[in-house]
């Protein structure tokens, strides 16, 4: 459409996925096991967050080697969904200059083994990223990330610093 070349590596239905994803108005686990036709399990609850995994499932015709949902407890919109693909996804370079024009680009660490290069945007609420392995050359990773940020403190605002301890107590000499 409008004059633009339609990608053909699957790049659209990637965009399409990550499109209905976004439209989820809450993401559960009952909403992403159905997106992504998996079934989370509850991994881990350490009572800031819970988080439910899987490992397996599909997302844009892509079969998924791991799914995490993490979720702020009590929030129950505060959720971070991560989805690493067993196969690689679109080249990134298409994908981006597509639909992300401007999104912001990270360049993997060659210090980190699990370090990627990683591309994100901010959609409303969601910041979306959609990253790769250093070793490869297509995409193989997305992150929904709906978890505010902390607020931080005001610049005028002085940062919580502890009380210095109190001096010794000065016993008076005796006579």
């Amino acid at each position: 459409a409008c004059g633009a070349k339609a990608p053909v590596d699957g790049t659209h239905a990637f965009h399409e996925a990550i499109q209905a994803l976004t439209a989820i108005n809450v993401l559960s686990v009952e909403s992403v096991d159905q997106a992504l036709s998996t079934r989370l399990s509850k991994d881990l609850d350490n009572g800031s967050f819970t988080s439910y995994t899987a490992h397996k499932g599909e997302f844009a015709n892509l079969p998924i080697s791991e799914v995490e949902l993490r979720c702020r407890n009590g929030h129950p919109g505060d959720c971070l969904l991560s989805i690493e693909l067993a196969r690689p996804g679109p080249l990134p370079r298409v994908f981006v200059e597509t639909f992300w024009p401007n999104s912001e680009f990270t360049v993997a660490s060659p210090h980190g083994s699990g370090s990627r290069s990683y591309w994100s945007v901010q959609q409303g609420r969601d910041r979306i990223s959609v990253g790769l392995r250093y070793t490869e050359e297509r995409i193989t990773a997305l992150v929904i990330d709906r978890i505010p940020p902390r607020a931080s403190p005001s610049p005028t605002e002085e940062p919580w610093m502890p009380l210095p301890p109190l001096p010794p107590e000065e016993v008076p000499p005796t006579r």
